[in-house]
């Protein structure tokens, strides 16, 4: 994805705090990664850095994930996770 397109949607969806973007923690938010001939995603994101060339995604989990830009494919915005009861 280009860089440029990526910081555009991570501004839109979080704010900047000490060089990386911060998403709301349980919000669903992903990135849509290619790896060889499948899709996979990366879900729980919960901070992304953008770099050059790559970008460094932390997810809720605590794991780091150093992505090249060219493999990540898409963002995923969600909504906050309902009480399954319709709720939010």
């Amino acid at each position: 994805m280009d860089k440029k397109i990526l910081e555009g949607v991570l501004k839109d969806a979080g704010k900047l705090k000490d060089g990386a973007y911060q998403l709301d923690s349980g919000g669903g938010h992903g990135l849509l990664v290619s790896a060889g001939s499948a899709i996979t995603t990366l879900d729980d994101v919960t901070k992304v850095e953008l770099c050059a060339t790559h970008l460094v995604a932390h997810t809720a989990r605590g794991e780091r994930y150093f992505l090249d830009l060219a493999v990540v494919l898409g963002v995923k915005l969600g909504a906050p996770k309902s009480d399954g009861a319709g709720f939010v």
